[in-house]
Protein backbone atom coordinates (compact mmCIF):
# COMPACT_ATOMS: atom_id res chain seq x y z
CA UNK A 1 0.00 0.00 0.00
CA UNK A 2 2.91 2.34 0.81
CA UNK A 3 4.32 1.80 -2.70
CA UNK A 4 0.90 2.51 -4.26
CA UNK A 5 0.56 5.81 -2.37
CA UNK A 6 4.09 6.97 -3.26
CA UNK A 7 3.55 6.09 -6.93
CA UNK A 8 0.18 7.90 -6.95
CA UNK A 9 1.73 11.07 -5.51
CA UNK A 10 4.61 11.03 -8.00
CA UNK A 11 2.24 10.34 -10.92
CA UNK A 12 -0.04 13.18 -9.83
CA UNK A 13 2.90 15.61 -9.60
CA UNK A 14 4.03 14.63 -13.10
CA UNK A 15 0.51 14.55 -14.52
CA UNK A 16 -0.85 17.89 -13.28
CA UNK A 17 1.53 20.07 -15.34
CA UNK A 18 0.31 18.28 -18.49
CA UNK A 19 -3.29 19.08 -17.57
CA UNK A 20 -2.37 22.73 -17.07
CA UNK A 21 -0.49 23.14 -20.35
CA UNK A 22 -3.19 21.14 -22.14
CA UNK A 23 -5.26 24.34 -22.26
CA UNK A 24 -4.21 25.32 -25.75
CA UNK A 25 -6.26 25.72 -28.90
CA UNK A 26 -5.22 22.49 -30.56
CA UNK A 27 -4.84 20.44 -27.35
CA UNK A 28 -1.53 19.07 -28.63
CA UNK A 29 -0.22 18.21 -25.16
CA UNK A 30 -3.46 16.42 -24.28
CA UNK A 31 -3.30 14.47 -27.54
CA UNK A 32 0.27 13.48 -26.60
CA UNK A 33 -0.99 12.20 -23.22
CA UNK A 34 -3.70 10.15 -24.95
CA UNK A 35 -1.17 8.77 -27.42
CA UNK A 36 1.04 7.70 -24.54
CA UNK A 37 -1.91 5.91 -22.94
CA UNK A 38 -3.03 4.22 -26.16
CA UNK A 39 0.44 3.16 -27.36
CA UNK A 40 1.60 1.75 -24.01
CA UNK A 41 -1.80 0.09 -23.47
CA UNK A 42 -1.69 -1.47 -26.95
CA UNK A 43 1.74 -2.92 -26.17
CA UNK A 44 0.35 -4.38 -22.94
CA UNK A 45 -2.58 -5.91 -24.85
CA UNK A 46 -0.28 -7.35 -27.51
CA UNK A 47 1.95 -8.88 -24.85
CA UNK A 48 -1.04 -10.30 -22.97
CA UNK A 49 -2.53 -11.87 -26.10
CA UNK A 50 0.86 -13.21 -27.24
CA UNK A 51 0.98 -11.04 -30.38
CA UNK A 52 3.73 -8.60 -29.36
CA UNK A 53 6.55 -10.50 -31.08
CA UNK A 54 4.44 -11.05 -34.20
CA UNK A 55 5.55 -7.85 -35.93
CA UNK A 56 3.05 -8.26 -38.77
CA UNK A 57 0.35 -7.85 -36.10
CA UNK A 58 1.95 -5.63 -33.46
CA UNK A 59 3.25 -2.89 -35.80
CA UNK A 60 -0.17 -2.16 -37.45
CA UNK A 61 -1.91 -2.25 -34.05
CA UNK A 62 0.57 0.15 -32.42
CA UNK A 63 0.40 2.42 -35.48
CA UNK A 64 -3.40 2.62 -35.18
CA UNK A 65 -3.11 3.27 -31.44
CA UNK A 66 -0.81 6.22 -32.15
CA UNK A 67 -2.77 7.56 -35.13
CA UNK A 68 -6.36 7.63 -33.86
CA UNK A 69 -5.82 10.22 -31.06
CA UNK A 70 -4.25 12.49 -33.70
CA UNK A 71 -7.47 12.23 -35.72
CA UNK A 72 -9.28 14.22 -33.02
CA UNK A 73 -7.79 17.29 -34.72
CA UNK A 74 -10.29 16.69 -37.53
CA UNK A 75 -13.08 17.62 -35.10
CA UNK A 76 -16.76 16.68 -34.83
CA UNK A 77 -18.34 13.98 -36.99
CA UNK A 78 -15.38 13.61 -39.33
CA UNK A 79 -13.32 12.14 -36.51
CA UNK A 80 -15.77 9.26 -36.09
CA UNK A 81 -15.82 8.66 -39.84
CA UNK A 82 -12.04 8.42 -40.11
CA UNK A 83 -11.83 6.43 -36.88
CA UNK A 84 -14.37 3.95 -38.25
CA UNK A 85 -12.50 3.65 -41.57
CA UNK A 86 -9.19 3.10 -39.75
CA UNK A 87 -10.56 0.32 -37.58
CA UNK A 88 -12.36 -1.28 -40.53
CA UNK A 89 -9.04 -1.51 -42.37
CA UNK A 90 -7.37 -2.96 -39.26
CA UNK A 91 -10.19 -5.50 -38.83
CA UNK A 92 -9.95 -6.53 -42.49
CA UNK A 93 -6.18 -6.88 -42.18
CA UNK A 94 -6.34 -8.97 -38.99
CA UNK A 95 -9.02 -11.25 -40.45
CA UNK A 96 -6.89 -11.68 -43.56
CA UNK A 97 -3.88 -12.58 -41.42
CA UNK A 98 -6.04 -15.03 -39.47
CA UNK A 99 -7.16 -16.59 -42.75
CA UNK A 100 -3.70 -17.11 -44.25
CA UNK A 101 -1.25 -17.25 -41.32
CA UNK A 102 -3.29 -19.67 -39.18
CA UNK A 103 -0.90 -19.29 -36.23
CA UNK A 104 -3.69 -17.97 -34.01
CA UNK A 105 -7.42 -18.57 -33.96
CA UNK A 106 -9.98 -16.11 -35.28
CA UNK A 107 -11.21 -15.70 -31.71
CA UNK A 108 -7.76 -14.57 -30.56
CA UNK A 109 -7.57 -11.94 -33.30
CA UNK A 110 -11.13 -10.84 -32.51
CA UNK A 111 -10.31 -10.45 -28.80
CA UNK A 112 -7.25 -8.36 -29.62
CA UNK A 113 -9.22 -6.14 -31.99
CA UNK A 114 -12.09 -5.63 -29.55
CA UNK A 115 -9.77 -4.65 -26.69
CA UNK A 116 -7.70 -2.37 -28.90
CA UNK A 117 -10.82 -0.66 -30.26
CA UNK A 118 -12.14 -0.18 -26.72
CA UNK A 119 -8.92 1.34 -25.39
CA UNK A 120 -8.07 3.60 -28.34
CA UNK A 121 -11.54 5.05 -28.92
CA UNK A 122 -12.05 5.56 -25.18
CA UNK A 123 -8.80 7.48 -24.78
CA UNK A 124 -9.62 9.61 -27.84
CA UNK A 125 -12.87 10.65 -26.17
CA UNK A 126 -10.77 12.52 -23.60
CA UNK A 127 -9.65 14.94 -26.30
CA UNK A 128 -13.18 15.15 -27.75
CA UNK A 129 -14.41 16.09 -24.28
CA UNK A 130 -11.84 18.87 -24.15
CA UNK A 131 -13.35 20.39 -27.30
CA UNK A 132 -16.80 20.79 -25.71
CA UNK A 133 -17.91 24.12 -24.18
CA UNK A 134 -15.81 24.65 -21.03
CA UNK A 135 -14.25 21.31 -21.87
CA UNK A 136 -10.90 22.33 -20.41
CA UNK A 137 -12.57 22.00 -17.01
CA UNK A 138 -14.94 19.13 -17.82
CA UNK A 139 -12.51 16.59 -19.26
CA UNK A 140 -10.64 16.47 -15.94
CA UNK A 141 -13.71 14.75 -14.45
CA UNK A 142 -12.88 11.70 -16.57
CA UNK A 143 -9.75 11.34 -14.42
CA UNK A 144 -10.96 12.66 -11.07
CA UNK A 145 -14.18 10.61 -10.80
CA UNK A 146 -12.59 7.16 -11.13
CA UNK A 147 -9.57 8.02 -9.00
CA UNK A 148 -11.69 9.52 -6.19
CA UNK A 149 -14.12 6.59 -6.42
CA UNK A 150 -11.30 4.04 -6.30
CA UNK A 151 -9.58 5.66 -3.31
CA UNK A 152 -12.81 6.25 -1.37
CA UNK A 153 -14.03 2.71 -2.10
CA UNK A 154 -10.75 1.27 -0.85
CA UNK A 155 -10.79 3.11 2.48
CA UNK A 156 -14.55 2.74 3.00
CA UNK A 157 -14.37 -0.96 2.18
CA UNK A 158 -11.40 -1.46 4.49
CA UNK A 159 -13.28 0.18 7.37
CA UNK A 160 -16.85 -0.99 6.80
CA UNK A 161 -16.80 -3.68 4.11
CA UNK A 162 -18.65 -6.89 4.95
CA UNK A 163 -20.43 -7.91 1.74
CA UNK A 164 -18.34 -8.89 -1.28
CA UNK A 165 -19.30 -7.22 -4.55
CA UNK A 166 -18.13 -9.74 -7.20
CA UNK A 167 -15.60 -11.96 -5.39
CA UNK A 168 -14.93 -14.24 -8.37
CA UNK A 169 -13.57 -11.25 -10.32
CA UNK A 170 -12.29 -8.89 -7.63
CA UNK A 171 -12.17 -10.51 -4.17
CA UNK A 172 -11.32 -7.32 -2.27
CA UNK A 173 -14.16 -5.11 -3.53
CA UNK A 174 -17.19 -4.77 -1.27
CA UNK A 175 -20.71 -3.38 -1.59
CA UNK A 176 -20.02 -0.94 1.24
CA UNK A 177 -16.86 0.24 -0.50
CA UNK A 178 -18.75 0.78 -3.76
CA UNK A 179 -21.43 2.86 -2.02
CA UNK A 180 -18.78 4.89 -0.21
CA UNK A 181 -16.95 5.46 -3.47
CA UNK A 182 -20.07 6.83 -5.16
CA UNK A 183 -20.97 9.12 -2.25
CA UNK A 184 -17.48 10.60 -1.96
CA UNK A 185 -17.29 11.03 -5.73
CA UNK A 186 -20.56 13.01 -5.83
CA UNK A 187 -19.41 15.27 -2.99
CA UNK A 188 -15.97 15.78 -4.53
CA UNK A 189 -17.38 16.62 -7.97
CA UNK A 190 -19.78 19.18 -6.52
CA UNK A 191 -16.92 20.84 -4.63
CA UNK A 192 -14.80 20.83 -7.78
CA UNK A 193 -17.57 22.27 -10.00
CA UNK A 194 -18.49 25.05 -7.56
CA UNK A 195 -14.80 25.91 -7.14
CA UNK A 196 -14.35 26.15 -10.91
CA UNK A 197 -17.63 28.05 -11.26
CA UNK A 198 -16.48 30.62 -8.74
CA UNK A 199 -13.13 30.89 -10.49
CA UNK A 200 -14.52 31.52 -14.00
CA UNK A 201 -17.68 33.34 -12.92
CA UNK A 202 -20.31 30.83 -14.07
CA UNK A 203 -23.33 29.24 -12.42
CA UNK A 204 -23.12 25.52 -11.68
CA UNK A 205 -25.99 23.13 -12.36
CA UNK A 206 -25.64 21.14 -9.15
CA UNK A 207 -28.23 18.51 -10.07
CA UNK A 208 -26.52 17.77 -13.39
CA UNK A 209 -23.18 17.65 -11.61
CA UNK A 210 -24.48 15.12 -9.09
CA UNK A 211 -26.04 13.04 -11.89
CA UNK A 212 -22.78 13.06 -13.87
CA UNK A 213 -20.78 12.08 -10.79
CA UNK A 214 -23.21 9.27 -9.97
CA UNK A 215 -23.03 7.85 -13.50
CA UNK A 216 -19.26 8.24 -13.85
CA UNK A 217 -18.57 6.74 -10.43
CA UNK A 218 -20.65 3.65 -11.22
CA UNK A 219 -19.18 3.35 -14.72
CA UNK A 220 -15.64 3.63 -13.37
CA UNK A 221 -16.22 0.62 -11.13
CA UNK A 222 -17.67 -1.34 -14.04
CA UNK A 223 -14.62 -0.40 -16.11
CA UNK A 224 -12.31 -1.67 -13.38
CA UNK A 225 -14.23 -4.95 -13.08
CA UNK A 226 -14.34 -5.45 -16.86
CA UNK A 227 -10.57 -5.16 -17.22
CA UNK A 228 -10.12 -7.35 -14.12
CA UNK A 229 -12.24 -10.00 -15.85
CA UNK A 230 -9.98 -9.79 -18.91
CA UNK A 231 -6.91 -10.27 -16.70
CA UNK A 232 -8.46 -13.35 -15.14
CA UNK A 233 -9.31 -14.71 -18.57
CA UNK A 234 -5.65 -14.42 -19.61
CA UNK A 235 -4.44 -15.53 -16.15
CA UNK A 236 -2.23 -12.51 -15.45
CA UNK A 237 -1.90 -10.43 -12.29
CA UNK A 238 -1.14 -7.06 -13.91
CA UNK A 239 -1.07 -5.71 -17.44
CA UNK A 240 2.45 -4.39 -16.95
CA UNK A 241 4.81 -2.72 -14.48
CA UNK A 242 4.82 0.92 -15.60
CA UNK A 243 3.58 2.13 -12.20
CA UNK A 244 5.12 0.37 -9.17
CA UNK A 245 2.41 -0.88 -6.86
CA UNK A 246 -0.29 -0.25 -9.48
CA UNK A 247 0.79 -2.38 -12.42
CA UNK A 248 0.63 -1.31 -16.04
CA UNK A 249 -0.98 1.54 -17.95
CA UNK A 250 -4.25 -0.37 -18.22
CA UNK A 251 -4.21 -1.18 -14.51
CA UNK A 252 -4.02 2.54 -13.74
CA UNK A 253 -6.28 3.91 -16.48
CA UNK A 254 -8.88 1.13 -16.85
CA UNK A 255 -11.55 3.18 -15.07
CA UNK A 256 -10.66 6.39 -16.92
CA UNK A 257 -11.11 4.59 -20.23
CA UNK A 258 -14.64 3.71 -19.15
CA UNK A 259 -15.70 7.12 -17.83
CA UNK A 260 -14.45 9.36 -20.67
CA UNK A 261 -16.80 7.95 -23.36
CA UNK A 262 -19.82 8.03 -21.05
CA UNK A 263 -19.20 11.67 -20.12
CA UNK A 264 -18.83 12.46 -23.83
CA UNK A 265 -22.04 10.55 -24.60
CA UNK A 266 -23.91 12.67 -22.06
CA UNK A 267 -22.85 15.77 -23.96
CA UNK A 268 -23.73 14.31 -27.37
CA UNK A 269 -27.12 12.75 -26.61
CA UNK A 270 -28.44 15.36 -24.20
CA UNK A 271 -27.94 18.76 -25.83
CA UNK A 272 -29.10 20.53 -22.67
CA UNK A 273 -26.59 18.67 -20.50
CA UNK A 274 -24.36 21.54 -19.39
CA UNK A 275 -22.58 21.69 -16.07
CA UNK A 276 -21.87 25.42 -16.36
CA UNK A 277 -24.26 28.17 -17.54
Amino acid sequence: MKTRIITSIIALILFLPFLIIAKDTDANSLIAICQMITVVSSIELLKMTDFLKKLYVSIPCIAVAAAVPMMTKIRDGEFFSWCGITFFILAFYLLSVATFARKHTVQEYAMLFMLLFYVVTSASCIVMLYRQPYGEYIFILAFLCPWVTDSAAYFTGSALGKHKLIPEISPKKTVEGAVGGVIFCVVFVEIYLFSVGALIGLEVRALYGALAALVLSAVSMFGDLIMSLVKRFYKIKDYGDVFPGHGGMLDRFDSVLATAPFLFILYIIFEDFKLFV
